[in-house]
């Protein structure tokens, strides 16, 4: 922002969380594709991220793993759904999917239920809303992966009270993400680092 000078910036680490999720899937896979990635829109940097992050991993790690790249789908939950069916349906072999945002999770788990995929196509979708956690009970996503706001909160005070009070401050701060493969009570991280 012009005219604003940064001491601290507390983020996200979404490439790495792009990086778990391909890890995590590829494992439930065997290594096996192909695997379908909805990508969301190339002007968001978060999920860009996240899709890079997995497309590299997969390179990396599983260089034998086809990944489908859907066109860019935006936050529109209907073009989504319409979308991921007419792809699953294109690769009917698809192993898996990974979907970097709620709107595209949501849109997603609707094509999922309707094709009566469960449990045949392995599935992690980034962010939770109540259908998203009764899509993991139901057996239609293996996990969904959430960011940490009221640590990432903790950590905005706690950064900004120690410059402040003069103390040196990381000039960047990168908090992980979490998968969660039980859909039962969300628990945030309330523990502050230790010394804090």
């Amino acid at each position: 922002m012009e005219g604003v000078r940064l001491t601290s910036f507390i983020a996200t680490g979404n490439k790495e969380a792009g990086r778990e999720a391909a890890i995590f899937l590829l494992g439930l896979t065997h290594g096996k594709g192909p695997v379908l990635l909805l990508r969301h829109s190339e002007d968001n940097g978060s999920t860009t991220d996240r899709e890079q992050g997995f497309v590299e991993t997969i390179k990396a790690k599983f260089p034998d793993c086809k990944v489908i790249l859907s066109q860019f789908l935006g936050i529109s939950i209907g073009n989504a759904y319409h979308q991921t069916l007419a792809l699953l349906r294109q690769h009917p072999g698809t192993k898996a999917v990974f979907a970097p945002s709620e709107s595209i999770s949501m849109g997603c788990i609707q094509a999922l239920r309707e094709l009566h995929l469960e449990g045949k196509v392995r599935v992690v979708v980034f962010d939770q809303t109540p259908e998203i956690r009764q899509a993991l009970r139901d057996n239609v996503i293996d996990a969904f992966m959430i960011q940490q706001p009221y640590y990432m909160g903790y950590l905005g005070v706690a950064t900004a009270c120690d410059a402040l009070e003069g103390k040196p401050v990381p000039e960047r701060i990168v908090t992980k993400v979490k998968i969660l493969t039980d859909a039962g009570p969300l628990a945030f991280n309330r523990n502050p680092p230790a010394g804090r």
